[in-house]
């Protein structure tokens, strides 16, 4: 039997990654994941909920059989050490076999602290999804076995595409966490003499000091509802703090990282412009669905004299795609390729 740990969030990827492994017939099994906090001084809130994650790790060994295969999604945070250590007994115990989603590597994001060294917790597991071929290199060169890891390509996006809804004005689109910290590009970006309107969606802009009337915000959505809601010719696939290349750690992890934002302009049709180094450039240029570029500032030149026909060439084959990314084929591919490399082990 095949089974996916599920446990409370709000992102939509790895709820994605849930819905079409059910669609295959795995199971979901619950975990309700202590958050080891303390109230000032006082510790049995954190040992209280240690001793919860401890009571459902239990649970967890009860219901699996020898050769099962489990799915865990990666990264959590939260008792990283804790999860490393019921997944090794699960693994050396009852012999299960244990497959991985990665969604981020945080020793190359450095966003977030991971308390167990990222190589080790991922060499654990018999099987590997990664992002793309760089990170594939990435993780052979950490001592990962090669034949362990496949490749996705695209993340998956399910959403329900109304095609009578469709907008495609003149604009360009960015969108996510547009706070300063996560996009502060944006900041520098939205302050050129821009002759092309911008439509901006997401949380945390902070537009106190945006003077542009070619900005328009238009807040934050639910992920599944933005196919049929932004508005836009091209969408922006750029990350760290300049505008002349993707710097500092969060543009150097555009070299290893397929980002999610990728899968979302591609799920409503609507072709990308990106950085010409990052990971996903390749995939890009190969499905004919964007423009690679070196700077933001090229972008204004692309507005002024991209032909109708180039622009349509690029549109249908995003549709095309969009119509793979909405449906998971991608996803589903890698897993069944995983799926046979895991049962001969």
């Amino acid at each position: 039997m095949n089974y996916f740990i599920k446990y409370e969030t709000t992102l939509k990827a790895p709820k994605d990654v849930w819905a079409l492994c059910e669609q295959r017939g795995w199971k979901g099994i619950e975990l309700k994941i202590g958050k080891g906090k303390k109230w000032g001084n006082f510790p049995f809130p954190r040992a209280f909920f240690r001793i919860q994650c401890a009571i459902n790790w239990i649970r967890i060994f009860t219901i699996l059989r020898t050769n099962d295969v489990l799915m865990w999604q990666h990264p959590l945070h939260t008792n990283a050490k804790m999860i490393y250590f019921f997944l090794n007994i699960l693994q050396k115990i009852k012999q299960i076999k244990l497959l991985v989603v990665i969604h981020d590597l945080e020793e190359i994001r450095k966003l977030n602290h991971f308390t167990v060294p990222e190589s080790r917790f991922l060499n654990l597991f018999d099987g590997i999804i990664c992002h793309n071929e760089s990170m594939k290199k990435y993780l052979v060169e950490e001592g990962i076995a090669e034949r362990k890891i496949r490749c996705l390509t695209v993340f998956p996006f399910l959403c329900e595409f109304d095609e009578s809804k469709k907008k495609r004005s003149d604009a360009i689109i960015i969108l996510g966490n547009l706070s300063r910290t996560r996009c502060g590009y944006l900041y520098d970006f939205v302050s050129q003499p821009l002759s092309y309107r911008v439509n901006l969606y997401g949380c945390n802009f902070e537009n106190e000091n945006i003077q542009n009337p070619n900005i328009h915000f238009w807040g934050n959505y639910p992920d599944e509802k933005l196919c049929n809601i932004v508005d836009g010719k091209f969408g922006i696939v750029w990350n760290g703090d300049s505008i002349q290349t993707c710097a500092g750690n969060a543009g150097r992890y555009l070299l290893v990282n397929n980002p999610h934002k990728v899968s979302a302009f591609l799920s409503a049709g609507i072709p990308v412009i990106i950085w010409k180094e990052a990971a996903m450039a390749e995939f890009v240029e190969k499905h004919k669905v964007g423009i690679l570029v070196d700077s933001l500032f090229d972008v204004e030149t692309i507005m002024a004299t991209i032909s109708t026909d180039q622009y349509i060439r690029m549109e249908t084959n995003a549709e095309e795609l969009g119509k793979e990314i909405r449906a998971g084929r991608h996803f589903l591919n890698a897993l069944d390729s995983i799926m046979t490399e895991i049962i001969n082990v």
